[in-house]
């Protein structure tokens, strides 16, 4: 029975109750009045508030509509998970998939995150390609922590340290950017033109990632113990937002600090105006940079170029 049923059978009931009141008034009417004294006009609208009380009475005792409705809600919720399992076993799809590509959090495979962008519209042909990254690549960066769980909303976010490497000497003051970087999955190269940049781990505090990052990508050169002096005041922090370079279509948010730096055994004097480095595979990726000098203040640096 649909909710409320019994509500209409108990009011259906109680009109009933009211018009036999009312009839069984006038028959008492008419008897009193042929018996004279004593007779008092019983009218049909005393029956029949009195024959609704009666019936509200007896509806007290019996389950009301909202209760009727909570159960009901509940009874559909349970058939709804049933139906939800059956169809997780008959596509072969786990019930932590469906929930996932509808509500975010951590993608429990590459072919999930795929369905995750695809429900949202992002239309991932072109990662892969050119400057872009593959959703496995995302993939991973979501698991390692540089990037936040997803949400329901379309939106990737991650917190970027830049570190601008100086060379202080009597000549001036020279800052070092990396100009491009040689991918050796497959060979491909991406312009970069902006200062070293990593991105931070979970827990994982500024200083330390500033430190990590000039180790993975120039220790080829300064080695891995090489000393690094993060200038005192030079930390800045903001925030901002904008489709992704390294995956097309994907609004990123962007939180960015940035703090400058000298490294030990790193100059122009040392390097030369440019160089490579290629980072150690069991530490990163592998990838190979390309990096040049140039003057304190000759570069317009674009704030989130990285990734």
């Amino acid at each position: 029975a649909a909710p409320g049923d019994s509500s209409v059978q108990a009011a259906t009931a109680a009109a009933s109750d009211a018009a036999d009141a009312i009839a069984g008034a006038r028959a008492t009417q008419v008897e009193g009045k042929a018996g004279g004294l004593g007779w008092k006009p019983v009218t049909s609208s005393d029956m029949a508030f009195q024959a609704f009380w009666n019936q509200m009475d007896t509806m007290s005792t019996s389950p009301s509509i909202q209760t009727e409705l909570a159960l009901l809600q509940a009874e559909s919720a349970r058939q709804r998970t049933i139906q939800e399992e059956v169809l997780a076993q008959t596509s072969g799809i786990q019930l932590s998939v469906l929930d996932f590509v509808e509500h975010g959090g951590q993608p429990p495979s590459v072919e999930a995150l795929t369905a995750w962008l695809e429900i949202r519209d992002i239309d991932t042909a072109l990662w892969g390609t050119g400057e872009a990254k593959t959703v496995q690549e995302f993939f991973h960066e979501l698991w390692a922590g540089e990037s936040e769980p997803l949400g329901s909303a379309t939106q990737r976010v991650i917190s970027v340290v830049k570190v601008r490497i100086l060379d202080i000497s009597d000549e001036g003051t020279w800052q070092l950017y990396e100009t491009k970087q040689t991918l050796c999955r497959d060979g491909r190269t991406r312009p970069r033109n902006r200062p070293l940049a990593e991105k931070l781990r979970p827990n994982e505090e500024v200083e330390a990632c500033c430190v990590r990052g000039v180790r993975e990508e120039l220790g080829s050169l300064v080695g891995n113990n090489s000393v690094v002096k993060i200038r005192e005041g030079s930390l800045a922090q903001w925030d901002e937002t904008r489709v992704s370079r390294s995956f097309p279509g994907l609004e990123t948010l962007y939180k960015l600090y940035q703090v400058d730096v000298e490294v030990e055994g790193l100059t122009f004097k040392v390097t030369g105006e440019n160089f490579d480095t290629e980072e150690d595979p069991q530490l990163s990726t592998g990838k190979v940079h390309r990096w040049q000098w140039v003057p304190c203040g000759g570069v317009d640096w674009d704030p989130v170029s990285a990734n």
